[in-house]
């Protein structure tokens, strides 16, 4: 279980470091970096599934209540 909260610690980072540059100066999406964040969060869904068994869909409130957790610890 310990490497999986690693890979999803990994995964959030990589998100939030694509988050800040995910647009340009006219405040659009950058294209490719919006394809990254993308896969960064499906990665991140697949993950949560693997971790407690259920779908972030039929779990809302679990899979909010993980990402909020993930800022929590992250983003101090």
């Amino acid at each position: 279980m310990e490497n999986l909260d690693q890979e999803i610690d990994t995964i959030y980072l990589k998100y939030c470091i694509l988050y800040e540059q995910a647009y340009d100066q006219n405040g659009d999406w950058i294209p490719h970096i919006r394809e990254q964040i993308i896969t960064c969060e499906q990665s991140l869904q697949a993950l949560y599934e693997k971790k407690f068994g259920v779908s972030y869909n039929d779990n809302l409130a679990g899979w909010l209540a993980f990402w909020v957790s993930l800022g929590r610890k992250h983003c101090k």
